[in-house]
């Protein structure tokens, strides 16, 4: 996990130093934000009849065009979690950083794509009816993210929008002797590439 890591770092030191740079037009490289509305959810042994925690989410992205597929790697702030019913809520803030390779068809004005890959998220806070969990949850979860979309040119930029679907493979808590949760969180969002 401690190599996982190191990879998440230095992928978003590099990303943070391509965002910075004026122009990558020519190296097929394209960089924007997105924003959109999430409805995650837990799931495991233990935890009943628990409602969507639906909520927005955002953040930056960039795209390196390369001859088949597209790679593309987000830095996003997410809420998950779920709805507990009667106002309760447990809700678990996240940096999310999926890698994704991405497949885009008809390359005309407007073309759909479907994407996949890695989301590796980073625990900022969590808490269930106003209580802190943090302490019960582990730092890091991975998930399996798959999407589509349809890309189109608006004003001279590609605007997107774009539904993904995340399945947790970590266990979210950090005492093993329980039954595992783990997180399924379905994202909409609309963004602009320049």
């Amino acid at each position: 996990m401690k190599t996982v890591n190191k990879v998440v770092v230095i992928f978003v030191v590099v990303f943070v130093l391509i965002l910075s740079s004026v122009s990558f037009a020519q190296l097929g490289i394209r960089k924007g934000f997105k924003v959109g509305y999430s409805s995650a959810t837990l799931t495991g042994d233990n935890v009943g009849n628990v409602d969507p925690l639906k909520k927005m989410t955002g953040g930056i992205c960039l795209e390196f065009n390369l001859l088949v597929l597209s790679f593309e790697g987000d830095i996003l702030y997410s809420v998950r979690g779920a709805d507990l019913g009667q106002g309760g809520k447990e809700e678990i803030t996240y940096i999310s950083v999926p890698l994704m390779l991405k497949k885009k068809f008809l390359p005309m004005l407007v073309h759909p794509y479907m994407m996949g890959g890695l989301e590796f998220n980073y625990l900022l806070s969590a808490n269930a009816d106003g209580t802190d969990i943090k302490s019960s949850l582990n730092s890091q979860d991975m998930c399996m993210t798959v999407g589509c979309g349809v890309e189109f040119s608006f004003l001279g930029r590609g605007a997107f929008g774009e539904v993904r679907y995340s399945y947790g493979i970590n266990n979210l808590l950090k005492d093993t002797s329980l039954p595992a949760v783990h997180h399924r969180v379905a994202h909409l969002m609309f963004g602009i590439l320049f």
